[in-house]
């Protein structure tokens, strides 16, 4: 057995900490490397993604501007107007109606509807299709479909339009 002094002991644990450092440095390149790696693939990720949005805020966009700006708010709720233009899209689409009111509302700014009714449940889809995609901002808050028989779907839908006039 060899005697150790106290010299050789700290050589000892001089050379086996400088041989882990070594080690830890070596894995700190390793993972230095695959960082630089990750992010130069991000980078050219962010690039390409650049690219295709200049390319499309050249081209038309398909979004037009003319739609968006159709839905406009009423000075006031409109209760007629609106009853009439319910009426009107469900009369276009098929539908038949079992009751269509005006509610009290209790938000400044909006007029609440409920609208009852049936029919073929293709014709209550495009009605109610119909009734987002409409001039007037119309808004189906509510929904409940039932089947009614006879290949019909009874339903009832909380509508709201929203108009400027209200005071705050």
């Amino acid at each position: 057995m060899i005697p150790f002094d106290k010299k050789m002991v700290i050589v000892i644990v001089a050379v086996a900490i400088g041989v882990v450092q070594l080690g830890l440095a070596g894995v700190a390149g390793l993972i230095r490397k695959g960082t630089i790696e990750d992010l130069s693939v991000q980078e050219g990720q962010l690039e390409m993604l650049r690219q295709q949005l200049s390319r499309a805020s050249e081209q038309p966009g398909a979004l037009d501007v003319r739609a968006a700006e159709r839905w406009h708010l009423h000075d006031g709720p409109g209760v007629v107007t609106t009853m009439q233009q319910v009426q009107k899209l469900g009369d276009a689409t098929g539908i038949a109606f079992d009751g269509l009111k005006a509610m009290l509302s209790a938000d400044n700014g909006k007029q609440a509807f409920v609208v009852t009714g049936h029919g073929e449940p293709s014709k209550v889809c495009s009605f109610m299709a119909a009734i987002e995609q409409d001039d007037r901002l119309m808004i189906i808050e509510t929904g409940r479909l039932l089947p009614a028989g006879g290949g019909q779907m009874a339903f009832e839908f909380g509508l709201a339009t929203y108009y400027a006039g209200a005071q705050k």
